[in-house]
């Protein structure tokens, strides 16, 4: 992790994030806990001085996760943060049903909304379901959960505490009065002919949210195949004065079935450093409906 200075500056020389008892005092700000093969950091917010970010923990590539915690990082000078795992009861709860790594949104009215995908298990990875859970700002461990009508205690599978469909992945951020919902084809499997991006909106965590819009369709391609592409997040923050939404996602270094480590080394012995990376592109506002005037 680097810090960025400032919303405007990403330069290269930003310090790093150091943490208590990490080596040589950089690295692993959200380590693995003991047992664990992978953590996975995901979407946060800052609360104060605080910042509470969602991470995915498990075992093996194959998936799925097995835990889902709460960290808050918290600093104690420029660049050095405390570090602590926290584990909210619904959470914990949730764990094996709803993933809750989609997006965190801050709103006016006093809450965080987090939001989650449960796979639909009849599609193997290619559709899910968008749910939504909150937190007070005043109180970060007690989350409760809508279950179509009401926010409990506990999450709900239930078609009516649906709060959207979605495809493979998801990202959910917020601008202008909306709560904005991209959705993407499932694209790191083997074969996929198509890759696209989608967004709908909503004025409401809770829905109900617009028919969605196609707003890209991907053309990378490594050795005639198309590339796997991953993890799409949304940048609502960064505001670029002409009405674009930033939107990042994970090119993977390669392509099935192009995609064995020996077989996409390039003559060299290197692998192609085109692949292997986060990439962004923008998205003009009026394509999904939030133009002037929308």
């Amino acid at each position: 992790i680097i810090i960025q200075p400032s919303i405007s500056s990403w330069s290269p020389d930003a310090p790093m994030m150091t943490a208590d008892g990490r080596k040589h005092g950089i690295g692993d700000i959200v380590p693995k806990r003991p047992g664990k093969d992978w953590s996975w950091p995901g979407p946060g917010v800052q609360i104060g001085e605080a910042v509470y970010l969602h991470a995915r923990e498990g075992n093996a590539l194959g998936l799925p996760d097995d835990n889902q915690a709460l960290y808050k990082l918290t600093p104690v000078s420029a660049t050095h943060w405390n570090v602590e795992r926290t584990t909210p009861a619904g959470l914990s709860a949730a764990e094996k049903l709803i993933n809750y790594a989609a997006g965190m949104v801050k709103a006016a009215d006093g809450y965080v909304y987090v939001f989650g995908t449960r796979g639909d298990p009849d599609s193997f990875g290619f559709a899910s379901f968008l749910h939504v859970a909150r937190f007070a700002l005043t109180d970060p461990q007690t989350w409760t959960f809508w279950d179509g009508s009401s926010w409990q205690p506990t999450a709900s599978a239930a078609a009516q505490a649906q709060v959207n469909s979605a495809l493979g992945t998801s990202s959910v951020g917020y601008l202008n009065g909306k709560y904005i919902h991209l959705t993407m084809d499932q694209a790191f499997y083997c074969g996929i002919p198509s890759i696209n991006m989608y967004i709908s909106t909503s004025s409401s965590p809770t829905g109900p949210f617009s028919q969605r819009k196609l707003v890209y369709h991907f053309t990378e391609f490594y050795k005639g195949y198309n590339a796997r592409v991953y993890t799409p997040s949304l940048h609502t923050q960064s505001v670029n004065g002409r009405d674009e939404l930033l939107v990042t996602y994970t090119i993977n270094y390669g392509a099935c079935p192009e995609n064995d480590a020996n077989q996409i080394k390039e003559p060299d012995g290197n692998f192609d450093p085109y692949y292997y990376r986060v990439k962004g592109v923008r998205i003009p506002y009026s394509m999904f409906g939030m133009g002037a005037g929308e």
